[in-house]
């Protein structure tokens, strides 16, 4: 069964501190960002505000990294790689590799397994604030795509600030 989650960031704010929601509108994860000097740190509780994982942003790297550190201790990385107008990122634990493809254009990206569609994330354009959809077709996955999520809004808002400062 497909589950949508979507959450919606508010903007003008130094650290984000949001809800995530189902598909009906219940809370279905809280995301609490924190802003460090060196690097960024995102914790992610339940509905419960227990805690599930955090997502830390390494920033002393070629490129981005972030490791998604679950409380059960199994820890995801996720590293960004470019070719042309295209952002490709690699995900991979010990228990499982992931291709997460995508289009910087329209912030919409799709996640796969040995091939099968595990989940998409896709950005609403026309929203106050950042705004993203999870669709997640393979409910095993649903946690790691919602980290993959944290990790590509803040791959974005990263690289929107370094065009910022460039102009």
């Amino acid at each position: 069964m497909t589950r949508k989650l979507t959450f919606r960031q508010k903007i003008f704010q130094i650290t984000d501190k949001y809800w995530i929601k189902d598909q009906d509108g219940n809370k279905a994860y809280q995301v609490d960002q924190d802003l460090r000097l060196i690097g960024d740190k995102i914790h992610v509780n339940d509905a419960n505000k227990e805690p599930i994982f955090t997502v830390t942003r390494k920033i002393i790297r070629l490129f981005p990294t972030y490791e998604i550190e679950f409380t059960s201790g199994e820890t995801i990385k996720v590293r960004s790689q470019l070719s042309f107008m295209k952002r490709k990122l690699k995900v991979t634990s010990d228990d499982f590799k992931l291709q997460v493809k995508g289009n910087l254009i329209d912030y919409k990206f799709k996640i796969y397994q040995d091939g099968d569609l595990i989940g998409s994330i896709g950005k609403k354009m026309i929203s106050i604030g950042d705004s993203y959809v999870v669709t997640v077709e393979n409910t095993d996955f649903e946690q790691v795509l919602v980290g993959i999520a944290i990790a590509i809004d803040n791959l974005m808002d990263q690289e929107d600030a370094e065009e910022a400062d460039e102009e």
